[in-house]
């Protein structure tokens, strides 16, 4: 990736980023993407997407996760990172109750590698929105 990513200080900015590097909006399936963001605020060029997903991810694949995350901050060379992760799907309208599953598995998983993580955002075929931190089921 070439052009210029934006940086990361705010939920804003972190909305704005998404917006800028997942376009045209429009899915076939569930899916997700890993941003890793630097501790003053630039964006790792290396987004990662993760597709054909079927339910949120259970214990075992969750601390398989956290350890892909944990390699991956340093395998990048990203000490104090945070990450920032974009559950996408087909259809319209906010979060539903397995958008807000996702979203809380991401961050249970980002907890366990011991990652910061930003405010999940929602991406469906019109729109990006966060999902707040009160509305998980982050238990």
């Amino acid at each position: 990736m070439t052009e210029q990513l934006p940086t990361v200080h705010t939920q804003a900015d972190l909305e704005g980023a998404w917006r800028h590097l997942v376009r045209p909006l429009g899915w076939t399936s569930r899916r997700f993407w890993i941003m890793l963001i630097e501790a003053g605020g630039d964006v790792v060029p290396q987004v990662i997407e993760v597709d054909e997903l079927d339910h949120p991810p259970g214990d075992p694949e969750l601390e398989g996760g956290a350890t892909f995350l944990r390699e991956l901050v340093e395998m990048l060379h990203v000490p104090g990172a945070r990450v920032a992760f974009l559950v996408c799907r087909p259809g319209t309208g906010p979060a539903g109750p397995d958008d807000r599953a996702w979203a809380g598995a991401l961050l249970r998983m980002a907890q366990r590698a011991g990652v910061r993580c930003e405010p999940t955002h929602l991406a469906t075929d019109e729109e990006i929105l966060p999902i707040p931190l009160d509305e998980l089921d982050a238990a």
